[in-house]
């Protein structure tokens, strides 16, 4: 039962969010801060598109499907993936982590 004084938090999608911030393009300061968004660790993929230029990837696992997301900073590139469905953005300039709710 609910008196209409509920402290429960608002909802993520009406919630303010706490910062919000910008990253040159696809770097691993970005791939960290959506890995952080997510809950989950980073991880590098056993392939590189040229040497010593690494491809990160992060998964996330959810009801509502699974997402992952490779990302390759050298390639200003991030390919999302999610059930049977692709895209793939190229020439990235600059990426933007919008923070969590509050």
């Amino acid at each position: 039962m609910s008196d209409g004084s509920s402290t429960d938090p608002a909802p993520p999608s009406r919630a303010p969010l706490k910062h919000r911030e910008s990253f040159a393009g696809v770097n691993a300061e970005a791939v960290r801060a959506v890995a952080a968004l997510f809950g989950v660790e980073v991880l590098t993929e056993p392939y590189e598109p040229a040497d010593g230029e690494p491809v990160f990837a992060i998964e996330h696992r959810g009801e509502p499907g699974n997402l992952r997301l490779v990302m390759w900073p050298s390639l200003a590139r991030v390919d999302a993936h999610c059930g049977p469905h692709t895209w793939v953005a190229k020439g990235i300039s600059t990426s933007e982590e919008k923070g969590t709710s509050t």
